[in-house]
């Protein structure tokens, strides 16, 4: 369980089940903070020292996505998702939206498509359109998947290309393996990385009227920080902020994300639209 007030909820999207790890219940009246992972990930995956200090001050809701096994997966229908359990555990109040990687990706859709829902939106790692350098690293992820029996080499282009610099240099030989070995035995659906390479939200991110936090990591090699900044320019009520770290902000940096979430919710127009806050480095 990933946190003791968390009680797990399936909500029925499709032929799917579609997992909710809520603090809270559906007549709750606080405004929930609601965790959308990314790509492979699930809440605990990609949220598990963030959300016991969100939980602390707020109601959260963690999403586990599903992925529909063969068929060709569209941004819209992970967004479905999020849209079914906002129905079933906040029927009356729009949430705090709160999307890492690929699930910022869903998170801007949904925030685009239904604006009544969402209250405010926090895209971590998040991007506006994949570019060539991107479906690079989705090829070579495809072709070590192909040749890599099993699973080293993929495990370790995968903490590779997570985490920054700083903090690999930081770890030692040993700690480096133990993050290999963690990652060995997850396996990315295949339709997921498929979607991974086709995001393309410029038309939609126009009609997101929810105030906006963009946070880039600046030594991220996933999606570079650059598509923060185009992020931030395609959002009219958007705010950016830039954290020390790798894609992996949740892992390396969960105290400074959870202080940017909490501290934007709070009050998310605080800082006029276009604001670039402090880079928090320390």
């Amino acid at each position: 369980m990933i946190h003791p007030d968390a009680r797990v909820t399936r909500v029925r999207v499709g032929h799917d089940d579609v997992s909710a790890h809520d603090t809270g219940a559906p007549d709750d009246p606080r405004a929930p903070i609601v965790l959308v992972h990314g790509t492979g990930g699930t809440t605990r995956g990609h949220f598990e020292t963030v959300y016991p200090l969100l939980a602390q001050h707020h109601r959260v809701i963690g999403i586990d996505l599903a992925t529909p096994a063969g068929a060709r997966l569209d941004v819209s229908d992970l967004g479905d998702q999020v849209l079914a359990v906002l129905r079933d555990r906040s029927p009356a109040r729009p949430a705090h939206l709160v999307g890492y990687s690929l699930g910022a990706v869903v998170a801007a859709e949904v925030a685009a498509r239904e604006p009544l829902a969402v209250e405010s939106l926090v895209l971590l790692a998040g991007w506006v359109r994949t570019d060539n350098q991107q479906r690079l690293r989705n090829d070579l992820w495809h072709a070590l998947r192909s040749l890599d029996d099993d699973g080293d080499a993929l495990a370790r282009f995968r903490v590779f290309t997570a985490h920054g610099q700083p903090y690999l240099s930081r770890r030692s030989a040993a700690q480096i393996e133990e993050l290999v070995t963690a990652r060995r035995p997850q396996r990315i659906p295949p339709e997921v990385m498929d979607l991974n390479r086709r995001v393309d939200l410029t038309a939609v991110l126009g009609a997101i009227q929810a105030p906006t936090l963009v946070v880039g990591a600046i030594h991220d090699q996933m999606v570079p920080f650059q598509h923060a900044e185009r992020m931030l320019g395609a959002i009219a009520d958007a705010r950016l902020a830039a954290v020390s770290s790798g894609h992996a902000m949740t892992i390396e940096r969960p105290a400074q994300i959870a202080s940017l979430v909490l501290d934007f919710v709070a009050s998310p127009r605080a800082r006029p639209a276009g604001s670039v806050l402090p880079a928090l480095t320390v």
